[in-house]
């Protein structure tokens, strides 16, 4: 008897203050970009490893090819991962409906806007193109010596905007 007059109480829905459903959405959707992302990584980590050329290298203990592979691995991964990461914030902003509106008119006009952030961007976009160009092109390779500024260092990191030195004084 009890239990029939707790159903109507147990039917009602319990309603989530808007702030906190809006905070749960924007969680899910960026949790789902960073799945992604992982699985983006994860399936080039698998297409090297299949392609054989890092086991080819580990195996013969070519640490100059073995490096080349893991330099080229690291940034095209981090490339997917950006584009990834662009859109997850893309789609977390459109969530606001001020957002939205400012969204569609810059949407309208995409031409003039286009233009202007290409010309601000071109700095940064050489700087990527570099940095690829160096990764890839084998221009420079982890543990190589380098002389930069006068001052000798170690190449410890290449990613696609920097490559990072030790100083031979760390």
């Amino acid at each position: 008897m009890t239990a029939c007059a707790l159903l109507p109480a147990a039917r009602r829905r319990v309603r989530a203050p808007e702030g906190i459903g809006h905070l749960l959405v924007l969680a899910a959707i960026g949790s789902c970009g960073w799945l992604t992302a992982r699985a983006a990584v994860l399936v080039l980590a698998l297409a090297l490893v299949l392609d054989g050329a890092v086991r080819l290298a580990v195996r013969r203990c070519d640490a100059a090819r073995a490096g080349r592979a893991r330099i080229r691995a690291g940034l095209l991964g981090r490339i997917p991962q950006a584009g990834i990461a662009l859109l997850a914030l893309a789609v977390m902003l459109m969530t606001f409906p001020a957002v939205r509106v400012v969204g569609t008119s810059l949407l309208t006009s995409a031409g003039p806007v286009g233009v202007v952030a290409g010309i601000a961007a071109q700095s940064a976009r050489s700087n990527l193109f570099a940095g690829l160009r160096t990764a890839v092109g084998d221009l420079v390779r982890i543990g190589d010596v380098v002389m930069v500024g006068g001052e000798w260092g170690t190449v410890e990191e290449i990613t696609l905007t920097a490559v990072v030195t030790a100083a031979w004084d760390q």
